[in-house]
């Protein structure tokens, strides 16, 4: 009896994940045939990275006028640009809806050629960026990869520090050279090991500001995250 059962949970388990992957395909299939109805984001939260983005996106995503995404790191502009606007079209709200819709993907920030990129598409979209303690979100971000299976850190902090311009400076260039280049997630070592470089925010923002600062008009916060963690909050439209 105990074999029979152990047997029938095996079974149950295994039908629950195919009906779940089933119901994906299917919610994908309604989402693409349907993205011609769906919006683009109103809001973009854009990094920084490990600055409690995804936070905020859960809190944004409560209140009753912001429309839920299909995931709350799209990528678009900069791992799947050449998918096309249907696809983006595809994560967010339909147009009936009446709701807003935010895409939040914290690695947009670092990346040079996303700004451009976002003001062809949504020139009138709010550009949200958190800033952390430069440190603080170094060493965070370092502890997250070394948990990470897909990319693992293998270095200490330490370590990982002194290697960052030799791991990162050829894909560096590469995206500096070319206005197209589209990278990818998993092979990122940009995305992954810029420690230090993803702190460096006045260049970050600066390359945004020359595209959504025109009329100099941005809002500035102070915030604190679970009652200690001093967050900067800025906001460009």
């Amino acid at each position: 009896m105990a074999n029979l059962s152990l047997t029938n949970k095996r079974i149950k388990k295994a039908f629950n994940r195919r009906s779940k992957y089933v119901n994906e395909i299917l919610n994908l299939r309604f989402r693409k045939a349907t993205s011609s109805m769906r919006m683009l984001p109103n809001f973009l939260i854009v990094g920084t990275a490990k600055g409690g983005t995804t936070s905020l996106h859960q809190y944004l995503e409560q209140h009753p006028n912001v429309g839920h995404s299909l995931n709350k790191e799209v990528n678009f502009y900069n791992y799947n640009y050449t998918k096309g606007l249907d696809w983006y079209r595809s994560h967010f709200p339909l147009k009936m809806q009446r709701v807003m819709a935010g895409d939040s993907s914290p690695n947009y920030m670092i990346q040079p050629h996303v700004p451009r990129r976002v003001f062809q598409v949504t020139p009138n979209a709010k550009i949200i960026a958190l800033l952390r303690n430069p440190i603080d979100r170094a060493f965070s971000h370092h502890n997250m990869n070394s948990m990470r299976k897909e990319v693992p850190e293998n270095l200490s902090f330490e370590e990982a520090i002194e290697a960052e311009e030799s791991r990162i400076s050829a894909e560096m260039n590469t995206i500096l050279k070319n206005e197209d280049y589209v990278g990818s997630y998993i092979d990122s070592k940009y995305s992954h090991f810029s420690y230090l470089r993803s702190g460096c925010y006045a260049d970050q923002l600066e390359q945004w500001a020359n595209f959504f600062f025109q009329k100099n008009e941005y809002w500035l916060y102070k915030v604190k995250f679970y009652s200690s963690l001093l967050r900067l909050f800025i906001i460009m439209h």
